[in-house]
């Protein structure tokens, strides 16, 4: 899971290159969704990425420290099963 989120490939922002649909957005920002995007900057996870110990860039975010928040933060959200 870690692995896919950190190169920001996962079939929640990508499944769309194999269904020749449009990108997804974010339905809470109307922008494109990306794991940056969820990870590091929507007000819908904001509270949520209170579990990391620093989630200012995606990188710092997905680091090894973070490893049990990063799951955490994926299952509680319910989207561990669409990386």
């Amino acid at each position: 899971m870690r692995s896919r989120a950190r190169i920001g490939h996962t079939h929640l922002t990508h499944s769309f290159l194999i269904t020749k649909e449009p990108a997804p957005l974010c339905d809470a920002c109307n922008v494109d969704l990306s794991i940056d995007h969820i990870v590091t900057r929507c007000p819908k996870y904001a509270v949520a990425r209170k579990i990391f110990k620093d989630s200012s860039s995606l990188r710092l975010a997905l680091s090894e420290e973070n490893t049990e928040a990063i799951y955490n933060f994926f299952y509680f959200k319910h989207l561990n099963n669409k990386l």
